[in-house]
């Protein structure tokens, strides 16, 4: 499997965008290599070119993919399927269509025709970089940030020792933001 590596060959089943194609030399031998899949390849350049410009969410843009005709490659016992979100975040981190193979944490040049350019690349992987802690919809409303008590500072979806409003939390070291029951009523506001 190294050998193939380095040599630029593609380890397993190809990603979504390509297809493993067998064909025979002049010898008869059979060669197994890469060919783009004509009808899924031209959708995949046209996830990486919109993601680029920031103005897409995974799950909006495989939706906007799906209906444009994207989905996974049938096979005997499993149907078509639309792309889903987290499927789409998979290809999009995938350096295979940049051009590189990789094999135990080491890159290789591969063999196959790239589906997007090195630029692209780069700035989808910023994007990714920065939606790290989750992406957000402009319609999507998130959990009420009001306040557990008027002077306390942990929200109150945070907040789940306190039980009336005359006592205040202090959010304690707790990953999510556990709290602690102080006893001193809280300021009116």
């Amino acid at each position: 499997m190294g050998e193939k590596a380095r040599n630029g060959g593609t380890l397993g089943k190809a990603p979504l965008g390509y297809l493993n194609v067998r064909a025979r030399d002049e010898n008869g031998r059979e060669i197994r290599t890469i060919a783009l899949d004509e009808e899924r390849a031209p959708l995949i350049r046209l996830a990486f070119t919109e993601y680029a410009t920031g103005q897409w969410t995974t799950k909006r843009l495989a939706a906007h993919l799906h209906d444009r005709g994207l989905t996974t490659v049938p096979t005997a016992r499993k149907p078509a399927k639309a792309v889903t979100g987290a499927q789409l975040h998979r290809m999009l981190r995938h350096p295979y269509y940049k051009g590189v193979i990789s094999f135990q944490g080491v890159e290789y040049p591969g063999a196959h025709e790239p589906l997007v350019d090195e630029e692209t690349w780069s700035q989808v992987q910023a994007v990714l970089d920065s939606h790290r802690f989750g992406e957000r919809d402009a319609n999507t409303t998130t959990t009420s940030k009001r306040r557990c008590t008027a002077a306390c500072a942990v929200p109150a979806y945070w907040c789940r020792t306190h039980a009336t409003a005359k006592a205040t939390c202090t959010p304690t070291s707790s990953v999510l933001g556990g709290s602690e029951l102080t006893t001193a009523p809280s300021a009116p506001s």
